[in-house]
C-alpha cells in the first residue's frame, strides 16, 4: 500500500506547502502508520493558540492489486 498526504479532496491532489506533513511506515510490528507534522518546513502552522486547525487528506492505494 502507497499512502500520501494532500491538502485537496477534489481531485487536484496537492503536497502540503513545504511537506510539512507526511506519512511514515509501516511498523514491521505492527503495521501501523505514523502522521508526522514537522513545523520547522512552515512557520505559519505555529501561532499564538495551543492549538490550530488544519485539513488533510490521506490518500491510499493498494500497490500490484490485479484482482
Amino acid at each position: 500500500m502507497s499512502a500520501g498526504v494532500y491538502t485537496n479532496n477534489d481531485g487536484t491532489d496537492t503536497n502540503p506547502t513545504n511537506n510539512w506533513a507526511s506519512i511514515e511506515g509501516p511498523d514491521f510490528t505492527t503495521g501501523d502508520y505514523t502522521l508526522k507534522i514537522d513545523t520547522t518546513k512552515a512557520l505559519t502552522l505555529i501561532g499564538t493558540a495551543s492549538s490550530k486547525p488544519e485539513t488533510l487528506y490521506v490518500k491510499t492505494q493498494l500497490k500490484d492489486y490485479t484482482s
